[in-house]
């Protein structure tokens, strides 16, 4: 990622440029961490788009198409070794002048100090540029200078350039964090209006019930009842299946016939398409009465099996 970060800042560097525009200056601020305190001459010849450095490299952008025919020599004359990186060829140390070198053209660049002016090439643009007294360039970069005609192995460094990619990566993060809450916030809003259609449903379907003689477990469901529990079974994952008896007091008959009640309507459930796993069995064998057990009409009533969605027995429960 820092490479990446410090390629954005050389594209930077050299925007102006790509857009039609100078970016020769002698403002060593136009970016933090550079220097472009340099002049050249016959740019456009060479295609010389841009010089700079970093403190320890300098930086010459140019096509990389005449690598092979280009040299570039330091102020004593002597060819130095130029990487290329990218757009650019990268020269180790900072120097007072250089000489560029491509396909038979010169360009003379000369590294500007306080009130020097750009530099102009010499008649018979002889190898080596001459500058108007330029002062010894010192090595800006902190770890001590670079050393003129060492290989440089390193992109342009700067702690700046990883602090604007920290920020621009905290900037994203806050940005998806504020959709992360608002989808989170849609997501509620969706689940309690889904729960309050749930409720309105559970609160509006009937049980099944099923009724049955006097101590009989024998069941008969109607084609409608089926197709009541069929619907239940289409807002419900499971079916709570329950049986009754219209005992006052449990015992072991009781429990057997409440058991039996239910077991028979789950097969009859089963036998018409219901999933067996979806219908859950329950009983009791006394109590549990729907209406009044001291009347003939009530005993009756209560002698029963309900089919209902099991969910509606907790929303009863909790409303």
């Amino acid at each position: 990622m820092r490479n990446f970060v410090r390629q954005g800042l050389l594209g930077l560097a050299t925007a102006g440029a790509v857009a039609g525009c100078t970016l020769w200056r002698s403002d060593s601020s136009a970016i933090r961490g550079y220097s472009f305190n340099y002049s050249a001459d016959h740019r456009e010849e060479l295609a010389l788009v841009q010089v700079f450095d970093d403190g320890t490299q300098t930086y010459l952008q140019v096509p990389a198409a005449g690598d092979s025919a280009t040299q570039v020599l330091d102020e004593s004359g002597q060819q130095t070794a130029a990487v290329r990186n990218g757009a650019y060829l990268i020269v180790a140390g900072i120097h007072r002048s250089l000489t560029l070198v491509r396909a038979g053209e010169v360009s003379h660049i000369a590294l500007l100090t306080q009130g020097t002016a750009t530099v102009s090439a010499p008649a018979g643009r002889s190898p080596v540029a001459t500058a108007p007294s330029p002062a010894p360039a010192t090595p800006r970069a902190t770890g001590g200078a670079a050393r003129a005609g060492t290989t440089p192995t390193t992109s342009p460094a700067g702690a700046t350039s990883d602090e604007a990619d920290i920020k621009a990566l905290a900037q994203q993060i806050a940005v998806l964090k504020a959709q992360v809450r608002e989808f989170q916030d849609q997501v509620a809003a969706f689940d309690r209006h889904f729960e309050e259609v749930q409720r309105e449903v559970l609160r509006e379907t009937k049980p099944v019930v099923v009724h049955f003689a006097n101590n009989s477990a024998r069941a008969e469901l109607t084609e409608s009842e089926i197709g009541d529990a069929r619907d239940a079974a289409k807002i419900s994952r499971q079916l709570l299946v329950e049986g009754y008896t219209d005992a006052f007091h449990p015992d072991e008959a009781g429990t057997r016939l409440a058991y039996a009640r239910a077991l028979n309507v789950a097969d009859i459930l089963v036998e018409h398409g219901l999933d067996r796993h979806s219908l859950r069995i329950d009983f009791h064998a006394a109590g549990k009465f729907a209406r009044n057990n001291s009347t003939l009409e009530g005993k009756a009533f209560n002698r029963r099996v309900t089919v209902s969605p099991e969910r509606r027995k907790e929303f009863l429960a909790r409303n």
